[in-house]
């Protein structure tokens, strides 16, 4: 029998829904990742159904990622790094006429996300600079020329990668603009370089671009003194 002090069975607190064990905790976090990996198996599945239903798809079995050495990745690298130096021709051509250091005009072109962006600055730079419609024309046109380069760039780049043994490697396709399909898509190498080739001859043209504005500013320069 209790003493007055201490609580009868009935009157023993009890604690309802304990908090979780470390244990528990973990137990949820793997199921919450299983049936992740599930679902995202029955996507891929499901789009690989539906391409082989078209006939478009040699594949029969279930993708994984690129291995950590696959020498895609030095492509997909390519792709990037050849895209960084086009930006960086016109960003060169941007500092020059703001007449500013050039550390302060990155400041500015460090926050434009694309090179369409940056061939606009040029032409209304130019423009306040005093140079004529035909000489900041190269710079419309280069943005007009590296529009659909820059999606396929974005596609290399952002869209996964996937690669199943016996098959090329391939991109999962979610309906992107430049390409509007959904699933699997196998991508040779000369793809990549392909694509590759066209940005340096775009670099090429953005030189002579930056060539013709500059020169025309040096006159323009010289007639002022």
């Amino acid at each position: 029998m209790p003493t007055p002090d201490e609580p009868s069975d009935d009157e023993t607190p009890k604690v309802e829904n304990p908090p979780p064990t470390n244990k528990l905790l973990m137990d949820m976090a793997s199921l919450a990742i299983r049936i992740h990996e599930e679902e995202r198996q029955a996507a891929f599945n499901a789009s690989r159904t539906a391409m082989d239903t078209r006939g478009s798809s040699p594949w029969l079995l279930a993708p994984g990622p690129l291995p950590e050495d696959h020498p895609f990745y030095a492509l997909v690298g390519r792709v990037a790094s050849e895209w960084a130096h086009l930006e960086h021709i016109i960003d060169l051509t941007i500092w020059k006429l703001l007449d500013v250091d050039d550390r302060l005009g990155a400041c500015l072109t460090a926050q434009y996300p694309g090179v369409g962006q940056r061939c606009e600055a040029v032409c209304s730079l130019g423009t306040v600079r005093g140079l004529t419609d035909e000489q900041v024309k190269p710079f419309r046109q280069l943005k007009q020329a590296a529009f659909p380069t820059a999606d396929w760039r974005a596609r290399w780049i952002h869209d996964p990668w996937f690669v199943q043994e016996g098959a090329k490697p391939a991109q999962f396709r979610a309906m992107p603009r430049v390409d509007r399909q959904f699933g699997l898509k196998e991508i040779s190498e000369e793809d990549m370089k392909k694509t590759i080739g066209i940005i340096k001859g775009l670099q090429d043209e953005a030189r002579l671009a930056e060539k013709i504005v500059l020169d025309a500013l040096a006159t323009l320069l010289e007639k002022q003194v």
